[in-house]
């Protein structure tokens, strides 16, 4: 009416319908662009406290984690090469780069897999595969895998709240879940 626009980002709210029941503490971000700033407003809203930042541009990861500071988060920019470090004493590990990805390197992984392990939470972003390398080995170091797909299903659920005004539900989202492994298969 007045000739504002108003923007929403449901990316955020799809992070954290994927680790709803996770209570992060210290995580590692691979990737440094718009997905890892997603997961980074949903890991606070779950109560990090400490993120770690690896990109392959360290001035890149460094200016996101002067972000993550004006969050009130604890934040470090690493290299690559430090990931699997850091992977170990992490609790979270989110891979928010095209890594893995069909379109991208399929059958690659972001620099990580020697740090995976038990207890940990590792999510995906990326959605095809739904199975990637990085998944599949955090599920045999005993972490909790996360697919792109479960953030891609939340995500367009929320918008359809804002569209719509229909309630996300965890009913809807199987649906829609379906749907999509559905899709993806045709």
């Amino acid at each position: 009416e007045d000739g504002s626009l108003t923007g929403y980002n449901t990316d955020y709210l799809g992070v954290a319908e994927c680790l709803r029941g996770h209570r992060p503490r210290v995580a590692l971000i691979v990737g440094a662009g718009g997905a890892a700033r997603a997961a980074v407003y949903a890991l606070r809203g779950l109560g990090a406290v400490k993120v770690i930042i690896a990109n392959r541009s360290l001035g890149r990861a460094q200016r996101f984690a002067e972000w993550c500071k004006s969050l009130g988060l604890d934040a470090l920019a690493v290299s690559l090469s430090e990931a699997a470090g850091w992977a170990a004493r992490a609790d979270t590990v989110v891979n928010a780069t095209p890594l893995g990805s069909e379109a991208c390197c399929p059958g690659d992984a972001p620099p990580v897999l020697d740090g995976l392990h038990e207890g940990q939470v590792v999510f995906d972003m990326v959605y095809r595969p739904l199975e990637t390398l990085l998944l599949k080995r955090a599920q045999e170091a005993g972490a909790r895998a996360v697919d792109g797909l479960c953030m891609l299903v939340w995500q367009a659920l929320y918008a359809d709240k804002i569209w719509l005004g229909v309630e996300p539900t965890s009913e809807l989202y199987e649906v829609a879940r379906r749907a999509a492994l559905d899709a993806m298969k045709g």
